[in-house]
């Protein structure tokens, strides 16, 4: 018996430093109890992540060695016990052998049987049922929700191309992530007929990266294979309107045609505010709130971050909001701003920029690039229009710290001077 004890323990030691950190302790469970025995427990310590599972065994306390962690006379207990341990390490191995690094949780779950059936579960399964959780939780904005399902379908495409079923959760490693890439990068034609830019693809990436994160957390994926790839992000200019061509918008005759007078109103309102566009339209009433000094403002929580924002109104933000007093929208709903869809606005937001002599293709967006750039430009400090925007850095806003050329030949009349 001395023997058979020196031999597993020099057993363990031998295995441990092979693989990583392995503990194997067995014990007793105060909690689960049957008449004066209580329930004999496993618990797996691998790299200081445990997991732990009870076995078939009641023994009586006085009839347990702690320190051997075995029953004192029992032998068939002691012989399930090192059965039990050897299917342990056998597993560790299988699985060390398929290059998945083992968990004490993934090694249970096989050892009891429904390991294996939950490592099958495939990465379109696993991200559908990621996606489902996600939209059932209403805790993510509808952009966020559009976006994932966005690269769900992509994800399905790249296996029809690929020919193949889509790969186990298990399974998924680099040389998936960089196939994935190539596809994204050189074969996907979106549904504009274009290609997909680089800073598109990082974030369909980004988004696949954090199922499979998911996975990790669930231990069916032991490391993300995401670890090892590097994004790489091209610096894109972000399109603005100059005080002159806003002006052209402002300037331009639509009082015969009320539709397009709402696009521009809704376009020059986040040209003051910054607001993004699904903010601008849920605004009600309520939101507008007055300081001390009689100073109005808008207090929004914003959809895409869930934090909260204020930002003071202009005058002619507050021209715009007085002009819909009596609009629909306003009388049944309480809405700042008449409703219309992002993909209606978008479209129409062009005829007016044509309309205005723009040769620039514009969008909702570009007001509220315009916003951050032309305050930058007039001097509001960054970290102001960080919080204007709802950035939760200040580099993201630094994307728009561009000096307008004007200002240039301004600031260089003082070096004259």
């Amino acid at each position: 018996m001395i023997l058979l004890t020196f031999v597993k323990h020099f057993s363990l030691t031998i295995e441990a430093k092979i693989m990583d950190t392995l503990s194997i302790k067995f014990y007793l469970n105060k909690n689960s109890i049957k008449g004066n025995r209580q329930k004999i427990y496993c618990r797996l310590l691998i790299n200081r992540k445990k997991s732990e599972f009870a076995t078939n065994h009641y023994i009586d306390p006085e009839k347990w060695d702690s320190a051997k962690q075995q029953p004192i006379s029992c032998i068939l207990i002691q012989q399930d016990i090192a059965e039990i341990e050897n299917k342990i390490f056998t597993i560790r191995r299988d699985l060390l052998d398929r290059e998945i690094k083992p968990t004490a949780k993934i090694i249970i779950d096989i050892l009891k049987g429904d390991g294996r059936s939950r490592n099958r579960i495939d990465l379109i399964t696993f991200y559908e049922q990621q996606f489902k959780e996600m939209k059932d939780k209403g805790e993510s904005a509808e952009s966020t929700i559009r976006h994932y399902s966005g690269t769900l379908k992509i994800l399905a495409m790249y296996f029809e191309y690929a020919k193949q079923k889509p790969i186990k959760i298990a399974e998924v490693d680099y040389k998936f992530v960089k196939d994935l890439d190539y596809y994204l990068s050189a074969v996907y034609i979106s549904p504009y007929d274009k290609k997909l830019q680089r800073n598109t693809i990082n974030k369909h990436h980004a988004r696949v990266r954090a199922i499979i994160n998911s996975a990790v957390v669930e231990d069916l994926v032991s490391l993300n294979p995401y670890r090892k790839y590097k994004f790489k992000y091209t610096k894109s200019e972000r399109e603005y309107l100059t005080e002159e061509e806003l002006l052209a918008i402002e300037e331009l005759y639509l009082e015969k045609n009320l539709r397009l007078d709402r696009i521009r109103d809704i376009f020059l309102f986040t040209c003051n505010t910054g607001i993004r566009f699904q903010d601008a339209q849920d605004l009600t009433v309520a939101n507008i709130k007055t300081t001390r000094d009689g100073k109005l403002y808008l207090k929004l929580k914003m959809t895409k971050t869930s934090e909260f924002i204020s930002i003071p109104l202009t005058k002619q933000a507050s021209s715009i909001i007085s002009k819909y007093v009596n609009h629909k929208s306003r009388i049944t709903y309480g809405k700042l701003l008449p409703e219309i869809s992002n993909q209606k606005f978008n479209k129409n937001i062009k005829v007016i920029g044509l309309a205005a002599g723009l040769d620039k293709k514009i969008s909702h967006h570009i007001a509220r690039h315009t916003f951050a750039t032309l305050a930058l430009n007039k001097g509001i400090s960054i970290v102001v229009v960080q919080q204007l925007l709802g950035h939760t850095t200040v580099g993201t806003t630094e994307i728009y710290a561009k000096v307008i050329e004007k200002t240039i030949f301004n600031e260089m009349e003082k070096f004259e001077q």
